[in-house]
């Protein structure tokens, strides 16, 4: 199965330019065959600046065909930026991470737990950036926060959790 990240396109630098006034990273240019969901903006100062004066990344379940058609998904898309057909990583100031299939059938915890990986990864390396972290997986798909939570307990400080995430993060130990 073949998951589509967003490709570094002229138009995702186009987008990239508009969010930081034209001061496209170098990295980004030198790394332009990568996905977007890999690329780590530098982090010189200006960068931080600029970041800062953004909306906050808005978090959302999304599903494996990138079909943004209900619920935090849609709101992803119709605000934030999230674009149809992306399943996996940043798009505008979205960040999807998967918890249907391509057929929308809810996916096993520890699938959904991989993609929580990956976006932790990713925010771990953009500090100067903020995540807004949705109740991902306890709309649609169905778990619980204390299902899910507990994937967020590495988290960074610069993710914000939904309310009882935190707390709930500790469960990980006592469950697994």
């Amino acid at each position: 199965m073949t998951i589509k990240t967003k490709p570094a396109t002229d138009e995702y630098r186009d987008n990239w330019d508009r969010i930081f006034g034209g001061k496209l990273v170098e990295q980004l240019r030198d790394n332009a065959d990568l996905d977007a969901a890999e690329h780590v903006p530098d982090e010189d100062a200006e960068c931080k600046v600029r970041a800062r004066e953004t909306a906050m990344i808005f978090v959302f379940g999304s599903n494996e065909a990138g079909r943004h058609g209900k619920g935090a998904a849609l709101f992803a898309r119709e605000n934030h930026g999230a674009e149809y057909g992306v399943a996996v990583g940043r798009t505008g100031n979205a960040y999807a991470i998967p918890t249907k299939n391509q057929q929308l059938q809810t996916l096993p915890l520890a699938k959904i737990a991989k993609y929580v990986q990956k976006f932790i990864w990713y925010a771990e390396r953009t500090p100067h950036l903020e995540y807004e972290v949705t109740r991902i997986g306890c709309g649609l798909a169905g778990y619980t926060d204390s299902d899910i939570a507990p994937m967020f307990a590495d988290a960074p400080t610069n993710c914000h959790l939904p309310d009882g995430w935190r707390s709930n993060a500790d469960l990980r130990g006592a469950e697994g």
